[in-house]
Formats: structure tokens, sequence, C-alpha cells
């Protein structure tokens, strides 16, 4: 028996990544695609995009129906119909009453009401209201693992902050509608919500981050970020005019410009300044700049790294490439040779030359 509120909360958690789906369709024809989840849709169908661009494809359908559904990243099966073959068609379509039957059996003949998960789940990702810890949670199983995990990554940095003569307190900074911030020694925590992307292109004018990703607890995503605290501009005690500022946030757009990203939420918020280089700043890592999969930056690297006093952006999720021809041009020349742009192009941004 599938639990498909599960498998309906995962798919739902989990738009705009990449799953492997097979499906049957006219005439029995069985195909393997990988795809983008768009959407899911109750128990009708999912909406994915591929080459030709968006389709939905039917869990039960009279002319197809979805055999299983992988998540690429994890190659983890979500959904698995073990009872459809290309037996079930009829030529064009499948034989009278046999898509509700394997529904019935998928199911046990009980009725899925998806009613109380998706108003939950519109709650989840809503940013109008600030959330409570509880409220990351879709499971005990989930939470319990996100326990674990959060209970581990504490006790290391404790331990730097003692190695270091720092505070070891652990600090509520705020709530947010897509985090909670904690502070602890010369470190920010925010755990929360899933980003809207998950890779970030590097910029020497971003915090660099120890831990900027989202992992998976009982299969559903919290995000885990982990950065050096800087002096925010919201929280500096002289007054700053208007102009001041604006004049800041010009400057960071200009060379945000100048080597093809953009940025549309430069705040008081978003911006801070150096209280040390701009690196990993952690015992454990022996390495100036972190990897892109603790960190989720592209083409992570140490050729560029800003002072104590500079500005820098530290939402880490606001940044895009506008322009690939000049981001690729700002990649060579910081010794990245034409093999590796051309593979970074094809690989991420090939379309929006």
């Amino acid at each position: 028996m599938i639990d498909f509120v599960d498998v309906y909360t995962r798919l739902k958690m989990n738009t705009n990544k990449k799953i492997i789906i097979t499906y049957y369709s006219s005439y029995g024809y069985k195909e393997t695609k990988e795809v983008i989840l768009k959407d899911v849709v109750g128990l009708k169908y999912v909406v994915v995009n591929d080459d030709i661009g968006e389709t939905g494809i039917p869990f039960f359908g009279i002319d197809a129906m979805i055999e299983s559904i992988i998540f690429k990243d994890s190659g983890t099966k979500i959904y698995n119909n073990p009872y459809i073959s290309k037996e079930i068609f009829d030529g064009f379509y499948i034989k009278d009453g046999v898509s509700e039957n394997i529904r019935k059996r998928l199911f046990s003949g009980v009725d899925v009401n998806l009613e109380d998960r998706e108003n939950f789940i519109q709650r989840y990702k809503a940013k109008e209201t600030t959330f409570d810890y509880d409220d990351l949670f879709f499971s005990e199983k989930q939470k319990q693992e996100f326990n674990d995990f959060f209970e581990l990554l504490l006790k290391d940095l404790t331990q730097y902050c003692e190695n270091n003569g720092l505070d070891t307190n652990l600090k509520l900074i705020s709530k947010g509608t897509t985090s909670i911030i904690y502070s602890l020694g010369d470190k920010i925590i925010k755990i929360g919500k899933p980003r809207r992307n998950s890779t970030i292109p590097y910029c020497e004018y971003l915090l660099q981050p120890i831990i900027n990703r989202d992992f998976d607890f009982d299969g559903y995503p919290i995000h885990i970020e982990v950065t050096q605290k800087v002096i925010v501009c919201e929280n500096i005690e002289e007054s700053w005019s208007n102009e001041q500022f604006t004049t800041i946030r010009d400057e960071l757009s200009e060379k945000l410009h100048a080597i093809g990203l953009k940025s549309n939420d430069l705040h008081p918020g978003n911006i801070g300044i150096l209280t040390d280089e701009n690196k990993i700043h952690f015992d454990s890592i022996k390495f100036d700049i972190g990897n892109d999969f603790a960190t989720s930056i592209q083409n992570n690297n140490n050729l560029k790294i800003k002072g104590k006093g500079e500005f820098v952006i530290i939402d880490l999720d606001c940044l895009e490439i506008e322009d690939i021809v000049k981001y690729s041009n700002y990649l060579r020349s910081l010794g990245y040779t034409d093999d590796q742009i051309i593979n970074f192009e094809q690989d991420n941004y090939s379309h929006k030359r």
C-alpha cells in the first residue's frame, strides 16, 4: 500500500528539481526520461519540463500511467506502481476499468484526502508570517534526524569557539519567514525552508559561507547555513543617510553588473561589512574556500578574497546570472581555462545565451 499523502508531500517539496520518470503511454509504449518536476496535481498527474516543454503525465489516465518516479540527486525512488505493464493497453487506450482497479489496489481501497496536507504545504511555503521551530517538520522521523544532525553541528562549532576563546552560548537572534537565525561565537547559523536556488554563482562580493545547502532528513529538505559574523548595515549605530547607503548599494550593483551578475534585493539587511577576510574561519576545514558541495557556490575558489572593512552581500540567495558572456569572462580572469568555461556554460547556463 502506498502512502500517497507522503508521496504527494515529497513531490511538492521537490518541485523544480530533476526526477527520473518512467511511464507507459498509448499502445503500451514504455519510456524513461530525466525531467524537471514542476508540480504535482493531486492524484491526477505530475507536470514536468523537458526539452520539448511542459507536459502532464497522469498517475492513472485513460491512455498513460506512471510506473515510477526517482529523485535524480539522491537516487530515491519516491513512487512505484508494480501493477502496470503493456498488457493493460488495448490499442491506443488502457482497457476499461483497469486504471481505477490499479488505483484501488495501490491504496487498498482507502480514500486519500490531500486537503489538510495541501493547506499545510501552502502555509509552509508562504513567506508572509514567521514560523516556529516545530513548523519545519513534516514527520517525527524528520525532526529526530535533524535534531541529531544539529546537535553534532553545534558540538563542532562549540569546540571551535572553546579553542578560540569565543562565547559558547547559542543565542536566538530572530525568526523570519524563511529562516530561524542563531548566533554562536563568531558564527551565524540559519535553519529553515529550502532556498529558491540550489546553487549560487561564485562572486567575490558575496559573503563566503562555511555551509549553505539543503540537507534531507527523512527525505524532506531543510536548509542549513553557517557564515562568519559581519556588521550588518541596518544594525550600524551611527546614522547613515539614505544617500550614503544608496551610494554603497549602487556601487555593489555596478560591480555585479560588470561581471554579468545582478541582485534585486540589496537593502541594508542584506549588505554587511567584513570583520575579517572573506574566507572560511573554522579549524577543521583546511582550505581557504569551501567546496561547492558544502557551500553551494559554483566555481568556488580563493583567488579573490575581500579584506576586513569591505562591503559584501550577505543574502546568499539573491544573485542571478544576467549575462553569461560577461560572467564567463570574469571566471576566465580568475584563471579558468576555456575548456572549463565551455563545460560550465553547457552544464548550467547555455540557455541564457
